[in-house]
């Protein structure tokens, strides 16, 4: 549906301000990005005055791609000359516009009111690693200074021994620092006063908000009690435990204070309840029990609630001690802070922290406002749910408080899953207050469609949450669930499916999960890249990794950490350390195990049975009988002896080529991510070596240092469009969508945030918490006070409202299909995981075998020119499955996977001794190895590509413009594209023109709009034709198949365009632009057959049950005449001795010219002339 919706049309008037409340996949950010250029485009504005702000750097990027996807849309529809000049001019602006993150608003303004904010304009932001660096040489100096300083000495000895050991106290004064902007709160505001008032407004603080919170529920447990009581007595006046509990009762009626009914309650625990917190059966309630269900439920749930207030302090004497200890941890806060904000100044330095402050300071100031508020007339804000108050008070200042200007918000409640983060839901809601109450400029709007999700996961969703987010409560961040309406059409699929696995079952889930995405690509309903499996935890990730590379399933981790802990850095951290020091044994002998070299352990150990000190003296004296011992020794040495004259990143390269590291590694399964790595790993080298006089031995030191402490480092970015299953968390995945998601490790559980002894949490209201020693009895058991137990029982309800978010975010990340994965011991399901919530919100304990859903759904559905709504009864059945099938994954067979595409050619200048051999390589070489020498070898590709141009060989047909020839090459990557996605009708002029602009293929527009004209006519032909319509109806094929082998030394890959899979039979197919006569056809094809045959040799490697290939050429221009060949085995198997002598030709420089291919080569002089024969 590309028909803006009547919501979606009502977002984009801009002389209101407006608050979007927006579903998942209702499309509130392609709103938020029409809106930007209609407000350029309808105003006469400068594009500076137009700010738009999220707040991760991943969802600016995103913001800022979609904005600039309008303005290209537009470009291409607009036809009126004036609109088109303005938005071409806006597209050339665009890199400069106001579409960021928070922080980068605020560095903007900060610069411009360096004076005021008393900051050097030049001021460098810094990152949380550098940050992390002063705070911990400030805190050094804290301990240093303050030792023998009279002044705090005691608050530092105090807080020492409240935390029991120094280590413990530094690493909260730590966590403090780097969450100060609470904590500077409450230091200017409740600790500036005396210890008696800060503990008189924390009782005061307490008994407000337990009172608002429980007071009824006491009430009503009392009420339940009593009736329960009455009952037992009545069947037996003299029941003992019933007497107690009456006599209880009678001391809680009359008092009014809530908290001390629930004190006096405590009394019933040892009488008419049992230690669970269940009415006691046993001499009490067995007779008649079940006229009270009801009850006895409700009384095991609020005692379960109340239970951490049960053990709190009821003296009073702990809030003395939290005030105490709350004034001395300020002090000796305040002055490490002080140290921490002089090292920033000195250097110029501002953290993620200071950026916020800083502007929040200055935004007091009349001045500033004013300028701030001219300059900035309409300010968007994406992902609002995620703001939280400080950043509120950033923006609102700018608009007046929505007395000028034009503010539009649009987020989700449902996905706020940043609590983590400061994230304050109640920011939104105060934001749509304010807008609701300017009735004349203010609307509230909501977008219930669903773009994303097929009918039968709406009705899952709809479903599942309308359950889990009832009764919600605010105070607690709960939320209420508004359904989705479903936009797909009904025929659209959809799949709901549970898989649990048994903890004490062989197979481990991870490898369920595998077997299952094995069963989807065997089915052939998805490619790995529509795959992602979803984590709570990153410790998942190692788990999944290991099972997905012992099955064979490619796949690539978003955002993973660990990347100094990666068994690549290790292994270059080995070799490097070795070049410095050859007795280093464990580095020695860890290299050799590993890729480098690739040396078995029952080598190893033949080896360290000869003479010598060190284990490299062992290998010299080895290598005497051993040719294979005496190459590694030779490398070793030659490598010993270059590495003090190279520069870091030069010698790890040549390492990793050399040994044909790269090359094991581009073979794995996980290619993408550990390529990726490597590049990160040599950029590092880089960076490192600018730093002053850095040499090998500093480098060594750091990634030693690094590969100890820096256990959050980020693994490299890949590209998400790889043909690879995705891994990452629910967190990373917000934004994204998946034909297939897997939701992993259902059945583990929340970290629990409440406040524990030795330690501490702050908070904006309810001041430092901590558990405290009363009257400095450090060895005793600490006590809660109350005023902690209710802010865990805050906590502890927020955590489980945003527990259901991240449920909700996971679940409306899936298309297609959504399979929810567990592991159970016993089906024991666990509290505060998604399966808990699952089996609550469907109303199941899961032991069934399968769960029904039957229910209506409304759907979105444009007609002509109007919107209609209509419901429609929709049933899903949700298989529980414990046993998954398990796919045998025969590598060498039928069943292997599709690889991840590699992407080494054009990085690697250095020449490697184990290579990636591609079939367009072999190609060329078999045409005349001389032009395969002056191509690949001497680096002519790109007078290559030149001469290319105007030969022949890729040109249009004779009667198309001159002026197309020289596009020939762009022609040719977008047709292929085209065809690979299967683009057809208006969705291939749509993907065509696009490519053709934003590549700006010809320069102009007329060129552009002929060009474009030239591909869809040459694809359309093709679709219109006999060939293609038999092909497209195969039932079993493959478009842009990737096949790799190993080949010797050296690895053979080759992406195939289309590949028919029969009995016992493959057909390879190869699309060609080439511009051929027909009579021309078999001899221009025969150019070419080296190409598929070496692609056929990869496939007989790899599908051994085949022994029959058909190797068919398309020439587009000429799809009704394809040029097939059939092909053995046998001559596959002579092809095979021809690859091996041309790789070996290759590699020992033996290019001799072929004089029969000089008059179709491009190098070739005045026609027909081998330039190396003249």
């Amino acid at each position: 549906m590309t028909e803006l919706t009547p919501q979606q049309k009502a977002a984009l008037t801009f002389d209101k301000h407006i608050s979007v409340t927006a579903n998942a996949g209702s499309g509130k950010t392609f709103v938020l990005s029409k809106r930007f250029v209609e407000i350029f485009l309808n105003n006469d504005v400068d594009l500076g005055s137009i700010v738009a702000i999220t707040f991760t750097d991943k969802a600016a990027g995103e913001l800022n791609k979609k904005i600039a996807f309008e303005i290209d849309e537009r470009i291409m529809a607009e036809s009126e000359p004036g609109k088109k000049r303005k938005l071409q001019n806006l597209r050339r602006q665009l890199v400069s516009a106001n579409i960021s993150t928070i922080h980068s608003f605020c560095i903007n303004i900060l610069r411009e009111f360096a004076p005021e904010a008393e900051i050097d304009a030049n001021f460098h932001p810094i990152d949380k690693a550098a940050s992390d660096e002063l705070i911990e040489l400030s805190i050094e100096d804290v301990i240093n200074s303050l030792i023998l300083n009279s002044e705090y000495n005691g608050d530092l000895r105090y807080l020492i021994r409240f935390f029991s050991s120094k280590k413990l106290f530094l690493s909260q004064l730590k966590s403090a620092i780097e969450r100060r902007r609470v904590i500077q709160q409450i230091s200017d505001g409740l600790y500036s006063e005396s210890e008696e008032k800060i503990a008189l407004y924390l009782n005061d603080k307490f008994e407000d908000e337990f009172n608002r919170i429980f007071s009824k529920i006491i009430d009503d447990l009392v009420l339940s009690i009593g009736r329960i009581n009455e009952y037992v007595l009545n069947e037996n006046p003299d029941n003992k435990h019933g007497l107690e509990t009456e006599y209880v009762l009678n001391l809680i009626r009359p008092v009014n204070n809530p908290f001390q009914k629930l004190l006096a309650l405590r009394g019933l625990v040892k009488n008419s309840l049992t230690n669970d917190l269940t009415v006691r059966k046993t001499g009490y309630l067995h007779k008649g029990r079940e006229l009270f269900e009801d009850d006895c439920e409700f009384i095991r749930k609020s005692f379960s609630e109340l239970g951490g207030f049960l053990i709190a302090d009821e003296t009073g004497k702990s809030y003395y001690e939290l005030a105490v200890f709350g004034k001395a941890f300020i002090r000796i806060y305040n002055y490490t802070l002080n140290l921490y904000s002089a090292r920033k100044k000195k250097n110029g330095y501002l953290d993620f922290e200071d950026l916020l402050i800083l502007t929040h300071k200055i935004l007091s100031l009349e001045n500033v406002i004013k300028q701030l508020s001219e300059k900035f007339r309409y300010i968007m804000i994406d992902e609002y749910q995620d703001t939280n108050e400080l950043q509120y008070e950033i923006i609102m200042p700018i608009l007046n408080h929505l007395k000028r200007g034009n503010l539009f918000v649009v987020g989700d409640e449902k996905q706020s899953i940043y609590l983590f983060r400061n994230a304050e839901l109640e920011i939104f809601e105060r934001t749509k207050m304010e807008i609701e109450q300017d009735r004349e400029r203010g609307e509230l709007l909501n977008l219930p469609h669903s773009f994303r999700m097929a009918p039968q996961l709406v009705l899952f969703t709809n479903h599942l949450f309308n359950n889990l987010f009832k009764n919600p409560s605010a105070y607690f961040n709960e939320v209420s669930h508004s359904n989705l309406v479903c936009a797909k059409e009904e025929s659209e699929p959809g799949e709901v499916e549970i898989l649990l696995t048994e903890s004490q079952s062989e197979n481990k889930e991870c490898n369920h999960v595998a077997y299952r995405i094995a069963r989807l690509i065997k089915e052939n309903k998805l490619d790995y890249k529509n795959i992602a499996v979803l984590c709570r935890k990153r410790s998942s990730f190692f788990e999944l990794e290991e099972a997905f590379a012992a099955n064979g399933i490619p796949f690539t981790i978003i955002g993973g950490k660990g990347f100094y802990q990666r068994q690549t850095i290790y292994d270059v951290y080995n070799y490097l350390t070795f070049l410095l020091n050859e007795e280093n044994d464990s580095a020695l002998i860890g290299i050799l195990r590993s890729p480098f070299f690739n040396i078995s352990d029952l080598q190893l150990y033949e080896i360290s049975l000869e003479e010598g000190d060190s284990f490299f003296e062992k290998m010299e004296q080895r290598s005497k009988s051993s040719s294979e011992i005496k190459s590694v020794v030779d490398e070793l040495k030659k490598f010993v002896k270059a590495s003090p004259g190279m520069e870091i990143s030069s010698l790890v390269r040549k390492l990793l080529l050399e040994s044909g590291y790269w090359a094991v590694i581009a073979a794995k399964q996980n290619a993408p991510q550990e390529l990726a790595n490597i590049e990160k790993l040599l950029t590092l080298a880089r960076s490192y070596t600018k730093k002053s006089f850095k040499n090998l031995y500093d480098f060594t030191v750091f990634l030693k240092e690094a590969i100890e402490g820096f256990e959050d480092e980020g693994q490299a970015q890949v590209a998400r469009d790889e043909n690879t299953v995705k891994i990452l968390t629910i967190h990373q995945a917000k934004g994204l969508e998946y034909k297939a998601v897997f939701l992993y490790g259902c059945n583990d559980t929340t970290q629990d945030d409440s406040v524990r002894a030795k330690s501490l949490s702050a908070d904006k209201n309810f001041g430092m918490l901590a558990k405290v020693p009363i009257q400095l009895k450090y060895f005793e058991k600490y006590s809660t006070p109350p005023i902690v137990a209710l802010y865990n029982y805050v906590s502890e309800r927020k955590n489980r409202a945003e527990l259901k978010r991240l449920l909700y975010v996971g679940v409306t990340r899936a298309i297609n299909y959504l399979f929810i994965s567990a592991t159970c011991k016993e089906m024991a399901i666990k509290k505060n995981s998604f399966l808990e919530l699952i089996s609550e919100g469907l109303n199941t304990d899961l032991i069934q075998n399968e769960i029904v859903l039957d229910s209506d759904v409304e759907f979105i559905k444009y007609d002509v020119d109007s919107f209609s709504f209509p419901v429609k009864k929709i049933s899903l059945k949700i298989p529980i499955v414990n046993q998954v099938e398990i796919i045998n994954f025969d590598k060498e067979g039928s069943d292997e996977v599709e690889r991840p595409k590699l992407n080494l050619t054009g990085k690697i200048s250095d020449k490697p001794g184990k290579e990636i051999i591609s079939a367009t390589k072999i190609s060329m070489f078999t045409q005349c190895p001389v032009k395969y020498q002056l191509t690949y070898e001497l680096g002519y590709s790109r007078i290559y590509d030149l001469i290319k141009n105007k030969n022949s060989e890729y040109e249009f047909n004779s009667n198309e413009d001159e002026e197309l020839r020289q596009f020939a090459q762009n022609r040719g990557k977008i047709i292929h594209s085209a065809l690979k996605e299967g683009y057809r009708d208006a969705d291939l002029r749509k993907f065509v023109e696009r490519r053709v602009e934003l590549e700006n293929t010809a320069g102009n527009v007329i060129l552009n709009n002929k060009l474009v004209e030239a591909i869809i006519v040459e694809i359309e032909s093709y679709y219109s034709s006999d060939t293609y319509r038999k092909i497209n109806s195969h039932p079993d094929s493959k478009n842009e198949f990737e096949v790799y082998c190993g080949f010797g030394e050296h690895y053979l890959y080759g992406i195939i365009d289309k590949l028919l899979i029969e009995n016992n039979r493959l057909v390879i197919i190869d699309y060609k632009t080439d511009n051929v006569k027909n009579e021309q056809l078999i001899s221009r094809a025969s150019d070419y057959l080296p190409q598929l045959q070496f692609y056929a040799y990869i496939l007989s490697k790899l599908y051994k049950e085949i022994n029959s290939y058909e190797l068919r050429i398309i020439f587009l221009k000429n799809p009704e005449n394809p040029v097939s060949y059939n092909i053995s085995l046998n001559d596959l198997t002579a092809f095979g001795d021809e690859l091996e002598l041309a790789v070996t030709e290759i590699f020992s420089e033996q290019f001799k010219p072929n004089l029969n291919h000089c008059s179709k080569c491009h190098f070739a002089q005045e026609g027909d002339k081998c330039v190396k024969v003249i």
